[in-house]
């Protein structure tokens, strides 16, 4: 589906809006973009039909007149031309589809004499800015000459934005004026697709997801393609009698980009120890079904599944091995029982640091054998060390 960029091309889809194309080039004329307005400012927001209890997107459509290139696309008031090419007909229709799964905003912000840099696609910083201010996607829409064999219209990335360039050669680019709400949906199923992350859907995925139809159907037209984002988000799409897509539980239980719901535990490994013939490691498990794997690294290697406890605080676990070396340590989370989260595994090399207490012995004086238990702590992370003399792990400090 995407490339190493994660980004995804609409090629195909280009076809697909010819009609609509030709009606909105005759309301534009060719004018420079306006000076009036002093900074980029919100001129519409567009609404989905109210729906509670839906996961709902919140989004920012940047408009730019201009790019690096010189090219330049005409101003026009904003929010009626918008409602025209399919703005709101979205909103709207995945709350249909849906069934009131999922629903979403979109703030429409001029971006006044703002330059899109072509160099740097998106504006990194402008798309971090966006973020920061709580969108769960930010589109792109500006000018760009992509010339007679380039004519896609849309493609999106992981990254949480999406790109709308508009072909500035009118003579070439009937679809003047996009995002088609086909364009849109497309896109914006694609950033649904990105938010699963590694849960699991009710019914599943279709092969290719967002793209299956144009796998299978290449001579699709604009109606069938509008069916099938609408069937992709309403859980109906219908291969070889068994259903796929999204269900109007899946939209409520995943959340959005900005406030995911019931993501799986996340696995961190820090550091591992020896004391007293105990291997000690020092990690973050956040899903409580997990196993363990060691492989020693070198001379000797060899993999081992040791009985380990997990203490309460979730921070450290103790095993007992003989000897002190570098491991290979591999932490596995299971698969929810309701099938809605994924297993997931993380390793890493761990040298583990004989950290046990030696008495000194003297001529003079009985060595000490009283041990003593010491609180060490790493940030968030605290573990205790048992000895004569105990020492904290590396990177620990003695508190």
């Amino acid at each position: 589906m995407t490339s190493a960029k994660q980004l995804h091309n609409s090629v195909s889809r280009v076809p697909l809006v010819l009609t609509l194309g030709f009606a909105l080039i005759l309301t534009f004329s060719n004018s420079l973009p306006s000076s009036a307005a002093t900074t980029p400012k919100i001129v519409a927001t567009l609404n989905s039909p109210t729906c509670p209890g839906s996961a709902h997107w919140h989004m920012a459509l940047l408009e730019y007149f201009a790019e690096t290139n010189g090219s330049i696309l005409p101003r026009d008031d904003g929010q009626s031309r918008l409602i025209a090419l399919g703005i709101q007909p979205f909103l709207d229709g995945i709350a249909k589809a849906s069934d009131c799964g999922v629903t979403a905003d979109i703030d429409v912000w001029d971006m006044d004499d703002s330059i899109y840099s072509i160099a740097e696609d998106p504006p990194y910083t402008t798309q971090r800015e966006f973020l920061a201010r709580g969108y769960d996607v930010v589109m792109y829409r500006y000018p760009h000459d992509l010339g007679k064999a380039l004519k896609f219209i849309g493609y999106a990335s992981s990254n949480r934005w999406i790109m709308f360039p508009v072909l500035i050669d009118w003579a070439l680019d009937t679809s003047n004026g996009f995002p088609h709400i086909s364009t849109l949906w497309h896109e914006w199923l694609h950033q649904a697709v990105f938010n699963i992350g590694n849960r699991n859907l009710d019914q599943g995925l279709p092969p290719n997801d967002v793209h299956y139809l144009a796998v299978s159907n290449p001579n699709r037209d604009l109606a069938s393609a509008m069916q099938f984002y609408s069937d992709l988000t309403g859980g109906k799409v219908v291969i070889s009698g068994k259903y796929y897509g999204f269900t109007k539980e899946d939209w409520i239980r995943l959340g959005t980009p900005t406030h995911p719901k019931n993501l799986i535990g996340t696995v961190s490994i820090y550091s591992g120890w020896w004391n007293a013939g105990t291997g000690h490691i020092a990690l973050s498990v956040e899903n409580p079904s997990f196993s363990i794997t060691l492989k020693r690294k070198g001379v000797g290697a060899k993999t081992i599944t040791p009985s380990y406890t997990y203490d309460a605080s979730g921070t450290s676990i103790n095993f007992s091995l003989p000897l002190d070396s570098l491991w290979n340590v591999c932490v596995t989370t299971k698969d929810s029982s309701d099938r809605h989260w994924a297993g997931t595994k993380i390793c890493r090399d761990v040298l583990f640091e004989d950290v046990t207490s030696k008495p000194a012995s003297t001529p003079r004086a009985k060595p000490n054998t009283k041990e003593i238990t010491i609180l060490c702590v790493k940030g968030k992370f605290s573990v205790r060390v048992t000895g004569v003399k105990p020492k904290c792990p590396k990177e620990y400090i003695h508190k």
